[in-house]
């Protein structure tokens, strides 16, 4: 992976080949800018579940978890950026050319969002194939494999 965000995690608990990962905030996330808006800077671990893939994985062993950048942009696009574009497009749609009026409008807006969001889970299994998390098990010497 060329551009990606990498962190270690601890093996919780592996289940139907996907393992919970309990990923520690590293040290650059204290001097890191973006901490408060982070969900690892909210504390000090953070469960991850993520599909165990080809290797081996027992409760304890030290992994890392990394993501492409370009999958995270994608999972904002999708989690912030489309749900406030549908929210915005709906009201302005049905005020102006529905001629509603702005409860009703809000209303209606928030009943696409919620449509949204039922596509969104209803599709969730093909999103997670697309967004590809990958795991790589620590070995004795300290290296990934």
């Amino acid at each position: 992976m060329s551009k990606c965000v990498t962190h270690e995690g601890v093996v919780r608990a592996v289940k139907d080949g996907v393992l919970s990962v309990e990923v520690g905030r590293a040290t650059a996330c204290q001097s890191c800018s973006s901490r408060s808006r982070c969900t690892m800077g909210n504390g000090d671990t953070v469960m991850v579940d993520v599909p165990a893939g080809s290797g081996t994985f027992a409760p304890g062993d030290r992994v890392q978890v990394s993501l492409s950048s370009g999958v995270g942009r994608r999972a904002v696009v999708i989690a912030y950026v489309l749900p406030l574009l549908l929210l915005v497009v709906a009201v302005v749609s049905f005020v102006s050319f529905f001629r509603c009026s702005e409860i009703v409008s809000i209303i209606a807006a928030f009943a696409v969002l919620a449509l949204y969001y039922l596509v969104i889970y209803i599709l969730r299994h093909r999103l997670n194939h697309r967004m590809v998390v990958v795991v790589g098990q620590y070995v004795s010497g300290g290296s990934i494999r």
